[in-house]
């Protein structure tokens, strides 16, 4: 026997014609018939198919939480904020002598600035700037959403950056008794003693991902696993045959995201792309 439609005001795709009912995570209804389906609107990036096996909804296929690749450079710039800024308009142009960031592979990403003191006009907050384009060993130019004209100077960035466009929430006991977590991240550096790293975060807990003090340059590794081990309070990483056990609760809302540090003055990291997913358990 069929199960129950539920009240719904759409249906999601892959619904058979209308036969699943929309719902979001937490207003899901109760567990059905095995086989009854519903859509879940507002987990992952574009909802979710999930199946009743009778006892638990289960997704039907990997669950897309972040994957994104418009880019994004973390550059340190020179030391004792010895950068300088000027603004035209909604431009921004920087003047950091021997920035290191290379003449291809980095225009029009989006690149972090920490402004510091204004000589002229208004204080710049920090933040993401839209549309890198490296003018010059010692130049670049970003867009600004706000026009206005003044001068200052830039920080040296050497804290961690957090990317808001790799942020994502995964709802409470969507990873269930056995869920599985997969990651991965698409950098590139320059080459200097100082590390540069590109990190994942799991509910606040770092996971070092790439951390060089060497060229990378579009190094695409293997994705990490994480994994529910009949536990929602005790997670396993899987890392080149290391186990290590996180203790995350995920019966409850978890963030994850990725970040950007350099640990000296002209240096640089980007991230090119990255993915979570959420797979088959």
């Amino acid at each position: 026997m069929a199960g129950p439609i539920y009240t719904s005001s759409s249906t999601g795709p892959g619904s058979g014609g209308g036969s699943a009912p929309t719902s979001t995570w937490a207003n899901r209804p109760a567990v059905d018939t095995v086989g009854s389906r519903i859509y879940i609107s507002d987990v992952g990036e574009y909802g979710a198919e999930f199946v009743s096996n009778g006892t638990v909804w289960a997704h039907t296929g990997e669950i897309e939480i972040i994957q994104k690749a418009k880019g994004w450079i973390v550059p340190s710039l020179a030391t004792a904020d010895a950068a300088t800024y000027s603004q035209s308009g909604t431009t921004i142009t920087v003047t950091s002598v021997g920035h290191n960031i290379p003449v291809t592979a980095y225009n029009s990403k989006d690149v972090y600035l920490n402004m510091g003191t204004a000589a002229t006009g208004a204080t710049i907050p920090p933040g993401w700037f839209s549309n890198f384009q490296r003018t010059g060993a010692d130049t670049f130019t970003c867009v600004s959403t706000v026009s206005q004209t003044g001068t200052g100077t830039v920080n040296t960035n050497i804290a961690e950056v957090t990317i808001g466009d790799l942020t994502s929430t995964i709802p409470g006991g969507l990873l269930g008794l056995n869920g599985k977590l997969m990651f991965s991240v698409l950098s590139s550096n320059n080459n200097s003693a100082g590390a540069k790293t590109a990190r994942f975060n799991f509910n606040g807990t770092p996971l070092d991902y790439v951390n060089t003090t060497s060229t990378i340059s579009d190094l695409a590794t293997d994705p990490i696993p994480i994994m529910n081990r009949n536990s929602q309070s005790s997670q396993v990483l899987g890392y080149n045959g290391v186990s290590t056990v996180l203790a995350v609760d995920t019966s409850v809302d978890i963030t994850c995201n990725f970040s950007l540090t350099c640990a000296a003055a002209s240096d640089y990291i980007a991230i090119h792309a990255a993915s979570v997913y959420i797979i088959i358990s």
